[in-house]
């Protein structure tokens, strides 16, 4: 097709290729309407790429169901294997070779190294290592030379492909790479994978994005120019850009009706005469296919069964007449512009995706049915050595042809879902599973076996409470069929669903008991994964010593086993028990080992999926902060090659956490609102309760809850759920709304605080009723809330890897110094103060500094010593931006600061001192203002140090100032 137009998308994308050149890798998406040039606009760019010495490479992803997973990919890695020699592809893909031989074989086949079988022992490490092995793959080749990569029709796409694309994009944002993938917009559903990418990318300065509209008038007009001889008259002109709204698909299919219909006869042309239209652009392009032979058609009815890109050896299989005259229909084809040479060689596509559509929709279902199993039956017969890469095709020529074909089209689907487990396409998965769970006839063991594998792929995929239902469907299947085994799959995989949404654990107890006490043997290794099942599962229904029991069993039994991972699970089980602060060592020490178990095997992904987020809130709440950075970088890093949602968000949670250590400003707000944007995407409802609960804690110390006002009063209004009652509280303290305060306390702490659930926020919630306690001075309440926090002294408090509000202590202490108990309260202060200390906490331990400040001055205290913890606050507030709590302590300094007057004892002598030792002047200066000596003044500094309580001459300068600022 005439390429015009289009110069500032041009433009922009050629600033990408300078870019690249100095190894700053692009990527450029381009989306719009079907027919309005994306793929045009790519050929243009690809070869001025070529022609600035990149070298262009094609993967189209095909536009009909059946798709082999990384298909795009595997077109590129086969054509750059095309234009390599044998030695130069030894050297580039290197040690990765086996890896990448996985997913593509052709590698392979084309190396003298035998070929590599795939022995995935784990799906998720094998991701890790697929993804990671491509991106390194990249770096060497633009190494040699630059490359574009073009990826177009991304809507019709897998998952998978999309979450390559986006690694291969990350990765090499430092090497000599542009890549620029197509897409329709218009067919792009909320839920589709290409939307996930553009929230992630769109916005990075490495990352282009252009909406392509309709030509302009000009361009069309030019665009007509180039494609018909005769002069058109400026009214055809305007009809056809008026008609076709730029779109340059239309106009080509126009302009050729043009051709035909009037270039017999130029006075057609002329300024009178009228343009017939049709309704639409498919009523164009079938009267077109409808003014080919019979024998044309019939072939190209065949071709569109396989897609819009299509193998011509197949095609002529499938066709039963002589080849020749296959050859001759596929000319006429060519001619008339139907179809075009595809880059693959041997292959042949469809001009467009609308050409295709328009012959695969004439044709009558039962033709479509036996043309689908032909189909599927070619493919068997030509690739029966190396069948995975068109599993997924085959299974959806024989699913199209269920009812001539239905045990294949199980078989197929079943394969092709196990495929697309195997490398962690998880919505390809899900897809093939429920397309088996369609199909007539199927037996019932075999569609348990499918409700076990669509439940896994759902775990993975993150639609936990989708995955829960499907266990327990399978479940209730395998109990009427009397299949213990299949229904210990059941139980074990449900139990996975809910703990992963912290959901309470009774129903999973019940079901994991029944198959642990059916008296059918199970294989060993299952039975130690449903005792560490059982244990996970009895934690979250609160049942302490029957988690314990599960767990000795679980890791008892593995340890006899031998078997590596087995014993991982078994210790990973007890991580989730954090109801009890007893097993806080017993918790720190499965984890240790069971992680550096997995280091030592190389499998880190094993307790990543399982307890790395436990063991971070374990290791916050002892304060280990550094080990929690790097269990936190090895978590992130699994969870990104994995691209699991739910691990994702664990760790972008953990990495929120840690920020709020040290940082409330913008580096905390934007780590809160990249958790959010990552955890609605498979749990919306945790999401918005965890981004509520930082974003609360994250205003607060910005001095900012007046702006949560609005909130706060709607939910006053329609009657909060119980879990917020104490946050609630506490805003409704600080905005001096005391009587609501109040009236929400009283209802926390009735019977035994029965109105806050026991789970992963309890301890948080306790921390604001001990405010909340503390700001009503209410003494009756202070000493249950202390007894329920005192087991957790000399510890962090975090919350279920949300935030984490500093150390217990400093709560403790507030409670004690209310209950009476200076002395209690100044041991917890000291605790709290040395463990603030010790974790680098600056922000907490600039709270503990104000608090423990504020309270010497109740108690009528050392005023020196709470002068200087109160600098060391309102020091650490001004550095790091809590203009809350720098109130606070200016209010606190001036309070102070009337403290310090003539009822102290000094003397008028020793009150010039003061006022001497303000301005800076040496005691010899002071001497010699005052006609005294120096040792005198020395004496008198050393009575007012012991008068005021202050530590130094430093302090007591400070503080004359700021008395004397005060009494003004």
């Amino acid at each position: 097709m005439t390429f015009v137009g289009r110069e500032r998308e041009l433009a922009a994308l050629s600033s990408a290729l300078m870019s690249a050149k100095g190894c700053r890798g692009q990527m450029a998406l381009v989306c719009g309407d079907p027919g309005i040039g994306k793929s045009a606009l790519m050929r243009e760019f690809a070869a001025r790429a070529e022609a600035e010495g990149f070298r262009p490479l094609w993967g189209r992803c095909l536009e009909e169901p059946g798709t082999p997973i990384y298909w795009p990919w595997l077109q590129i890695g086969r054509a750059w294997l095309l234009c390599h020699e044998e030695e130069d592809r030894n050297a580039i893909v290197g040690p990765d070779l086996d890896i990448l031989a996985d997913l593509f074989p052709d590698l392979t086949r084309q190396s003298s190294e035998p070929k590599h079988q795939p022995s995935i022992d784990d799906a998720n490490q094998a991701r890790f290592r697929l993804f990671d092995a491509y991106a390194r793959f990249w770096h060497r080749a633009t190494r040699q030379e630059s490359f574009l990569l073009l990826l177009d029709d991304l809507h019709q796409d897998s998952s998978a492909s999309i979450k390559l694309l986006e690694f291969v994009a990350e990765a090499s944002q430092d090497c000599s790479l542009v890549i620029v993938a197509a897409f329709r917009d218009s067919e792009i559903a909320p839920d589709h994978p290409v939307n996930a990418l553009l929230s992630r990318v769109v916005g990075r300065p490495s990352v282009q994005r252009h909406k392509l509209a309709g030509l302009g008038e000009d361009a069309t007009h030019a665009l007509l120019a180039a494609m018909i001889t005769a002069d058109l008259s400026p009214a055809i002109r305007a009809t056809v850009y008026r008609e076709t709204e730029g779109n340059p698909l239309f106009i080509h299919e126009i302009a050729r009706e043009i051709d035909r219909a009037y270039v017999a006869n130029p006075a057609a042309l002329s300024a009178g005469s009228t343009l017939p239209l049709p309704d639409s652009i498919r009523t164009l392009i079938g009267e077109r296919i409808d003014r080919l032979s019979v024998s044309c058609r019939s072939v190209l009815e065949m071709a569109a069964v396989f897609g819009r890109t299509f193998d011509y050896s197949l095609v002529a299989s499938l066709c039963d007449v002589d080849k020749s005259i296959v050859g001759e229909a596929l000319d006429e084809a060519f001619k008339a512009r139907i179809i075009e040479e595809a880059p693959q060689r041997g292959y042949c596509q469809f001009t467009h995706a609308l050409v295709r559509e328009t012959l695969y929709d004439a044709m009558s279902p039962p033709r479509r049915t036996r043309l689908h199993r032909e189909a599927g039956e070619l493919i068997e017969h030509a690739y029966a050595g190396n069948l995975d890469q068109f599993l997924p095709l085959l299974a959806h020529h024989f699913t199209e042809a269920a009812s001539e074909a239905n045990e294949k089209a199980l078989e197929y689907l079943q394969r092709a879902g196990r495929w697309a487990d195997a490398f962690y396409a998880h919505s390809e998965a899900i897809h093939y599973y429920r397309e088996a769970l369609r199909l007539p006839h199927v037996q019932t063991d075999t569609r348990i076996e499918l409700l076990l594998a669509l439940g896994w792929a759902l775990v993975h995929g993150g639609s936990l409470d989708a995955a829960a239902k499907t266990f327990l469907r399978a479940a209730a299947a395998a109990r009427d069929r009397r299949r213990d085994d299949l229904l210990a799959s059941a139980a074990l995989g449900f139990e996975d669903a809910r703990w992963r949404e912290g959901k309470k654990g009774g129903e999973a107890v019940e079901l994991l008991e029944k198959v642990l006490n059916s008296g059918t043997v199970i294989d060993w290794k299952q039975q130690v994964c449903l005792y560490a099942a059982l244990c996970r599962a009895c934690g979250y229904a609160s049942r302490k010593q029957e988690a314990l029991d599960a767990y000795n069993k679980a890791v008892t039994l593995a340890r006899r086993l031998g078997d590596p991972q087995a014993l991982i699970v078994a210790l990973c089980a007890i991580a989730s028990a954090q109801t009890w602060p007893e097993l806080l060592p017993l918790r720190l020490d499965a984890a240790k080992e069971a992680i550096e178990l997995a280091e030592r095997r190389g499998h880190q992904s094993w307790p990543v999926s399982l307890m790395t987020g436990f063991f971070f809130e374990d290791l916050m709440e002892v304060g280990d902060i550094r080990t929690a950075r790097t269990i936190t970088e090895m978590h992130n890093r699994v969870a990104d090659a994995m691209r699991d949602p739910f691990l994702r968000a664990v760790g972008q949670n953990m990495q929120v956490v840690l920020t709020m250590q040290e940082d409330v400003g913008e580096r905390a707000e934007e780590a809160i609102r990249q958790s959010f944007l990552i955890g609605r995407r498979f749990s919306p409802d945790r999401a918005e309760g965890a981004f509520g609960t930082q974003m609360f804690t994250l205003r607060r110390e910005q001095g900012r809850l007046e702006e949560l006002r609005p909130v706060l009063e709607e939910f006053l209004n329609v009657g909060p759920r119980s879990a917020w009652l104490p946050g609630l509280a506490v805003i409704c303290a600080e905005l001096g709304l005391t009587e609501r305060a109040r009236e929400l306390h009283r209802h926390i702490v009735a019977n035994n605080f029965a109105a806050i659930p026991r789970d992963a926020m309890w301890l948080l919630s306790l921390t604001y009723s001990a405010e909340t306690c503390v700001y009503l001075r209410d003494r009756d309440h202070a000493f249950p809330i202390y007894q329920q926090l005192a087991p957790y002294s000399g510890r962090n408090v975090p919350a279920s890897v949300t935030v984490c509000v500093g150390c217990a202590d400093r709560y403790l202490a507030m409670l004690a110094n209310l209950m009476g108990n200076w002395p209690l309260a100044e041991r917890h202060f000291q605790v709290a103060l040395a463990f603030d200390e010790r974790c680098g906490s600056v922000i907490w331990l600039a709270h503990t500094c104000f608090c423990y400040a504020e309270a010497i001055m109740d108690n009528g205290g050392n005023v020196g010593q709470a002068a200087d913890l109160l600098e060391q606050a309102r020091s650490t507030a001004t550095e790091v931006g809590m203009p809350a709590l720098q109130r606070r302590c200016k209010e606190l300094r001036e309070r102070m600061v009337t403290s310090i007057d003539d009822q102290d004892g000094l003397t008028k002598r020793e009150l010039q001192i003061m006022e001497l030792l303000a301005t800076g002047n040496s005691n010899r200066a002071i001497g010699d203002r005052l006609f005294i000596s120096p040792h005198t003044v020395a004496n008198h500094v050393r009575h007012i140090l012991e008068k005021t309580g202050m530590p130094n001459r430093t302090a007591v300068a400070t503080y004359t100032v700021e008395r004397k600022g005060a009494k003004k």
